[in-house]
C-alpha cells in the first residue's frame, strides 16, 4: 500500500449492532454510497444492506489534521441524520400480563377456546428466551383451542406511525416434537385492531431455533398509523408450543439521509485525491 493512511467502513444493521467491515483501501477512491437505496456499492464488489441500516465510519492509522477534521464532520452529520430514524416500538416480553395496559391487543379467537386463554409468559422449562431472562418471551400452545379445535390466537401491537417506511421484525421458535408442528402468520392493518382488518402473509411452520422474521411496510403518508399482528394458527391436535420474542418496529431513514452521507463521502474522496499533491 502506497498511502500512509487507511480507513474502514463498518456496516451496522438492525439495532445498529456491529455487522462487519469492508476494507476499501484496495478500491482506492472508486467508492460510491447510495444510502437512499439502502445499499453500499463498491467498485466491482457490491454489498447489500437491509433497509434502515446505520452506517458508521471508523478511522485508524496515520492521517493529517485535515482528514481527521473531515471525518469528525462526517460523524457529526451522521448523528444528525440518524435522528431522523428511530425505534417506534420495542418489546422484549418481560411481562406478558401487562401488555394490554400498554396498548397491545391479545385476542384468542380459537374455536372452541381451550384451557389456555391466550398468549402467556414463556416457560423456561420448555425453552429459554431469545434474549433477556429465560422466561422473557410470549408463548402460545395447542391448548389455546379445545381438542379437535382450530387455533386462531392473535398478538397485536399498539399503534405506530407509518408516515415513513418501517421495518417490523420479531424472533420465533417452536418446541419441535414430531408429529406436531406450530404455525404462525403475520401482517399489518392501517390502525384497526379488528382481526378482519389485517392483511396476513401465508402461514409458515416455525422451526426449533430462534429465527428472525421481518417485513418492510411502505410509507402511507403524514398522520397514518398501523398495527402489526402475529397469529398462532393451525389445528390444535397437530400443534404444540411456540414462542415470540424481541419485536421491533423501526423507521427507515428518509432519502435525505443518504444525500447527507453521500456529500460527506464525496468530500473524503476529494481529500484522498488531493493528498499525493500535498506530499
Amino acid at each position: 500500500m502506497t498511502n500512509s493512511w487507511a480507513w474502514y467502513l463498518l456496516i451496522r444493521k438492525g439495532r445498529c449492532s456491529w455487522n462487519g467491515k469492508v476494507d476499501v483501501r484496495k478500491y482506492d477512491h472508486q467508492v460510491a454510497l447510495r444510502f437512499g437505496l439502502a445499499s453500499a456499492v463498491f467498485h466491482k464488489n457490491p454489498l447489500t444492506l437491509s433497509s434502515g441500516a446505520c452506517p458508521t465510519f471508523v478511522f485508524y492509522g496515520d492521517s493529517n489534521r485535515m482528514f481527521k477534521k473531515s471525518l469528525m464532520a462526517l460523524a457529526l452529520a451522521g448523528s444528525v441524520a440518524s435522528a431522523q430514524a428511530g425505534v417506534l416500538l420495542k418489546e422484549d416480553f418481560n411481562n406478558v400480563a401487562t401488555l394490554q395496559g400498554s396498548g397491545w391487543v391479545l385476542t384468542n379467537a380459537s374455536t372452541p377456546v381451550g384451557a389456555a386463554a391466550g398468549w402467556f409468559q414463556g416457560d423456561q422449562n420448555i425453552f429459554g428466551a431469545f434474549n433477556g431472562a429465560p422466561e422473557a418471551y410470549a408463548a402460545a400452545n395447542y391448548m389455546n383451542a379445545d381438542a379437535g379445535g382450530i387455533l386462531n390466537n392473535w398478538l397485536i401491537t399498539p399503534l405506530f406511525s407509518t408516515a415513513t417506511d418501517v421495518i417490523i421484525s420479531f424472533w420465533a421458535k417452536a418446541d419441535v416434537l414430531a408429529p406436531y408442528a406450530d404455525n404462525l402468520a403475520f401482517g399489518v392493518s392501517t390502525g384497526s385492531s379488528d382481526l378482519a382488518a389485517f392483511t396476513l402473509a401465508p402461514s409458515f411452520v416455525v422451526g426449533g431455533d430462534w429465527t428472525r422474521y421481518a417485513v418492510n411496510v411502505k410509507a402511507k403518508g403524514a398522520g397514518s398509523t398501523g398495527r402489526f399482528a402475529i397469529q398462532y394458527t393451525g389445528l390444535a391436535d397437530l400443534s404444540n408450543y411456540v414462542g415470540v420474542d424481541a419485536l421491533d418496529v423501526t423507521q427507515v431513514p428518509e432519502p435525505a439521509t443518504g444525500l447527507l452521507f453521500g456529500a460527506g463521502m464525496l468530500g473524503l474522496m476529494a481529500l484522498r485525491r488531493r493528498k499525493p499533491r500535498q506530499a
